[in-house]
């Protein structure tokens, strides 16, 4: 089984949360590093999403 077929399905956002806490970043932290609203990252990570 191919890799991408393991994570097909699975949002983005998860992802990126499982990452964040498996490595001990704090997620504020991590969003004001990479210059985003650590409130925009939270939602990508609760998979939400917003309209503009």
């Amino acid at each position: 089984m191919k890799t991408i077929d393991i994570i097909k399905g699975i949002h983005a956002g998860k992802m990126v949360g499982r990452e964040l806490k498996k490595r001990n970043i704090n997620k504020r932290q991590f969003a004001l590093s990479i210059d985003v609203h650590p409130q925009t990252l939270g939602a990508i990570i609760k998979g939400m999403t917003y309209e503009c």
